[in-house]
């Protein structure tokens, strides 16, 4: 698909927000949720995205003036081989702790992270539930990867395809989350109407 703005944009948001329904019914349920202030999984270093997915992202920071700002500080991170993802602010003293400065825009994979199924070598459907949220409630996890109904919980695969379908080009090829970022803001700078100023990257 070729870049047909705000469809395209409009067409991503559609499917999060019916992700994000199916995620809430699924956390109302079972009464699984992520710990208060909690940014474990934000501190990975393996973190992979595509571009596609990080445009609405992308398109949020342009639309608040931050493309300089976020692609600098994404340069320095990758100088010195950071891979933490640039938009997690964590909490002065306690660093386990923080927030995401978009996280109304984050990008599939961590809308998916610890409320999404995959599929087991027999093609049956396994929950696949955050370490530190089967850590602190046990019986809960315990309880929802036994008897909690997957009809509607996002499958990882089937999620990733449904978007990457949007736009193969940029919506197949996975790369570390900063990347991701750097290179949707890139691209949106050369297919947006209207173009903002903002220094290309070396």
């Amino acid at each position: 698909m070729s870049w047909q703005s705000p469809h395209l944009l409009r067409r991503i948001h559609g499917i999060y927000r019916e992700y994000d329904r199916h995620i809430l019914s699924f956390q109302m349920a079972t009464g699984i949720r992520c710990p208060d202030g909690c940014g474990v999984c934000c501190q990975s270093q393996d973190v992979e995205a595509t571009v596609l997915e990080c445009l609405p992202l992308a398109n949020e920071i342009f639309n608040q003036g931050k493309e300089e700002a976020t692609l600098s500080a994404i340069d320095k991170r990758m100088e010195r081989g950071d891979l933490n993802c640039v938009l997690y602010i964590p909490h002065r003293d306690l660093p386990e702790y923080g927030r995401c400065a978009f996280y109304d825009y984050r990008p599939l994979v961590c809308r998916l992270f610890g409320f999404a199924v995959r599929r087991n070598k027999f093609g049956q459907k396994e929950l696949c539930l955050c370490k530190v949220a089967k850590k602190t409630e046990p019986a809960k996890s315990t309880a929802a990867e036994t008897d909690a109904d997957l009809t509607h919980v996002p499958d990882f695969h089937e999620a990733f395809m449904k978007i990457s379908s949007l736009s193969p080009e940029i919506g197949t090829p996975l790369i570390p989350i900063n990347t991701a970022i750097k290179q949707s803001l890139e691209y949106l700078y050369w297919k947006r109407p209207r173009r903002r100023k903002m220094r290309r990257a070396a």
